[in-house]
């Protein structure tokens, strides 16, 4: 049996999409005309370029094809039934998210609470323990996480004082 950790960077990521309607088409080349678009395929089709990288794909597809052919996608390669006794019952964690204060101070995570209608959104409250003898410049927010994208909080709770739970 073997077993392996890796810790890594926290990668900020954003979420975008974009429309693909019609496109790449030159300018004097209207799309909506089907005269004039089945004018420049003829003309890109007996471009040598063009043979030549239909030729290349179709070689690429072709090897791809005979690969999954040599395997048999609809055998049953694990039928016998897993016996559900043999397995070990000690209790186990593992990490599933890491929810890093953006703040550039570090301070401690004072409390923790899971929202009432699920596990997807944890609130957490930070404080800096020492925060009698720090100075005025430290930050109170704390924060609410959604467990589906920890890179960043989903909402700020700025108080006005520092948050300390006994």
């Amino acid at each position: 049996m073997s077993e392996h950790y890796v810790n890594t960077e926290v990668t900020q990521t954003v979420s975008t999409a974009s429309n693909h309607v019609e496109g790449g088409w030159p300018k004097d080349v209207n799309p909506n005309e089907m005269e004039q678009v089945a004018r420049y395929r003829k003309k890109v089709e007996k471009d040598e370029a063009y043979i030549q990288t239909i030729l290349k794909l179709a070689s690429i597809a072709e090897d791809v094809i005979r690969s999954n052919n040599a395997i048999d996608i609809y055998e049953d390669y694990f039928n016998e039934e897993e016996d559900d006794t043999d397995y070990d019952a000690t209790p186990r964690a593992r990490t599933v998210n890491v929810f890093r204060d953006p703040c550039e101070k570090k301070r401690s995570a004072v409390h923790m609470s899971w929202h009432p209608d699920g596990a997807e959104r944890l609130v957490a409250a930070y404080s800096d323990i020492s925060f009698e003898q720090s100075d005025s410049g430290i930050s109170y927010d704390s924060y609410v996480w959604n467990s589906i994208n920890p890179n960043k909080p989903e909402m700020i709770l700025s108080p006005a004082c520092s948050i300390c739970m006994c």
